[in-house]
């Protein structure tokens, strides 16, 4: 028994360090109406901090997107529908996008990103698609590459020439492997990378 842990005789604790993760289980036998239950096990487990880069799991279930989502995305045209889509989930994004433009208020902004990265989520599966979302009145701030030669696993980054020169072959074009977006805010981002079903990928500067 570690120090501090109860003195009570009936209570058994074993605390077990194994490769920087610290597990405690207690065990105290339950009586009820003079009838002796068995003996419940409570664990404590604390992860050790990890330095570097956090990257955001894909966890199996907790994908937002469905098939029938994609369909809508891919139907959507035009700040309308971008607003009419149903991406409560992205809300919390909204509150972070100010604009005074009548048509491309906050949600048809964050639809439109969301439609991108479902587009990119299907060229990523190794589908065809031709589906395009169009430009709006906003300077680009922020470069999210999914998929590239150089980096597979794609990046992101807020300096334009880092940007064109990790997705552009030597002649100037885009890579035909590479996929990307550009926008102007770090919400819109988050929008496409949701769509697409990935985190987010590692920084460049």
């Amino acid at each position: 028994m570690r120090p501090g842990s109860s003195t009570d005789p009936e209570v058994s604790e074993v605390t077990v360090v194994l490769a920087g993760l610290e597990i405690t289980i207690t065990a105290r036998p339950q009586r009820r109406e003079g009838v002796q239950f068995a003996s419940r096990a409570s664990s404590t487990v604390t992860a050790p901090v990890v330095s570097g880069t956090w990257r955001a799991p894909t966890i199996l279930g907790s994908d937002p997107v469905d098939q029938h989502l994609i369909s809508l995305a891919l139907l959507a045209n035009g700040p309308t529908d971008y607003s009419a889509l149903p991406l409560d989930f992205l809300d919390h994004l909204l509150g972070r996008l100010r604009s005074s433009h009548r048509e491309w208020t906050g949600k048809a902004r964050v639809g439109r990103a969301f439609k991108a990265g479902v587009a990119a989520r299907l060229r990523l599966s190794g589908e065809i698609t031709d589906a395009r979302v169009e430009g709006i009145p906003f300077r680009n701030s922020y470069y999210i590459c999914l998929q590239s030669e150089a980096y597979p696993e794609g990046f992101w980054t807020c300096n334009y020439g880092i940007y064109i020169r990790s997705v552009s072959t030597s002649s100037g074009d885009f890579e035909p492997i590479s996929i990307s977006h550009s926008f102007a805010t770090r919400a819109e981002s988050e929008a496409y990378l949701v769509g697409s079903g990935r985190p987010w990928p590692i920084h460049l500067q």
